[in-house]
């Protein structure tokens, strides 16, 4: 994948995650989708996904 990883291949743990279904408290799920931070913001992700879910909740 060019701008998401899996679990398996993250290097830290700075990176937005994208997870199936209701969040189940639970961090770094084996299906789970990341972004980086770093690229989330070079690619100007923060500005389309505030624009779309309000919410959204970087922490």
């Amino acid at each position: 994948m060019k701008y998401c990883c899996t679990e398996l291949d993250r290097k830290s743990t700075c990176y937005h995650e994208f997870q199936k279904g209701k969040f189940n408290d639970s961090f770094w799920e084996k299906d789970s989708l990341l972004i980086h931070d770093d690229t989330f913001y070079v690619l100007n992700l923060a500005d389309l996904f505030y624009s779309v879910v309000p919410s959204y909740d970087e922490s």
